[in-house]
């Protein structure tokens, strides 16, 4: 056991009572000596865990308190889109996923692998960036118009299978055809042979910030039933972010 961590983690814990401390409260609360505390204090301030205000005063940081919100998110998505991924799975037969937003990349949070000999292999932590494969995909295109762009001018395209997409402005086009129809169909952009059927899932304040996929080997996928799966996808995407307070329609 790592001492060092172990006291500070002590010194974090002095804020699950507390919202705001002084230095001198946290010297007193921990029963440290104040330069071990003052170390602990400006490494954290430093990583976002901690801030201080304009009196001097600690409270917990913005970036402690974004993982918390995400390990919470997760924990909550997984446990209220379970069902409803698990009756897409017995419907359609086909690999489901669901993938969750990630700074700049997409998490794949869960899955249920096809009984199918052939499989795409989707793993549980698996990242995408967000312009290549239908998960992603989904999430950027409903991203807030500044932050979009914000990330376009930013990122390299780069070639992961044979269909990814690596001209920003045909990326542009299709992202706004994925708006318009709610739902993302992509062959080929992450790994080769394999088709993503994909939803965003929206939270009460209308942010895409997950997305439910169909998946498989494209040969599994006919023309004839994508209709039909894009219907089903939509409506467990719907029904998933309506658990999360959503109220529109797809």
């Amino acid at each position: 056991m790592n001492v060092t961590i172990v006291r500070a983690i002590d010194v974090l814990d002095l804020f699950i009572d507390q919202p705001k401390l002084s230095l001198q409260e946290i010297i007193q609360l921990s029963g440290r000596p104040k330069t071990s505390i003052l170390r602990i204090l400006q490494s954290f301030e430093a990583v976002g865990f901690l801030k201080r205000d304009s009196h001097g005063d600690y409270s917990l940081g913005l970036k402690l308190l974004q993982l918390g919100h995400l390990v919470s998110e997760r924990l909550d998505i997984n446990q209220i889109a379970m069902p409803i991924m698990e009756e897409l799975y017995l419907k359609t037969g086909k690999t489901i996923m669901l993938s969750l937003l990630q700074g700049d990349k997409v998490i794949t949070v869960a899955a249920l692998e096809t009984e199918h000999p052939i499989k795409i292999g989707s793993s549980i932590g698996r990242q995408t960036p967000l312009y290549a494969g239908s998960p992603a995909r989904t999430i950027l295109a409903f991203q807030p118009e500044n932050k979009q762009k914000t990330y376009l001018d930013t990122i390299s395209l780069q070639k992961l299978a044979s269909k990814t997409i690596t001209d920003k402005d045909q990326l542009s086009e299709v992202l706004n055809k994925n708006v318009k129809d709610k739902y993302v169909l992509s062959h080929s952009e992450v790994n080769d042979h394999t088709t993503g059927l994909s939803a965003p899932i929206f939270n009460h304040k209308n942010e895409a910030f997950a997305a439910i996929t169909i998946a498989g080997i494209t040969a599994d996928f006919t023309e004839k039933e994508i209709p039909e799966l894009i219907k089903d996808v939509q409506a467990s995407a719907l029904a998933i972010s309506s658990k999360f307070g959503y109220h529109g329609t797809f």
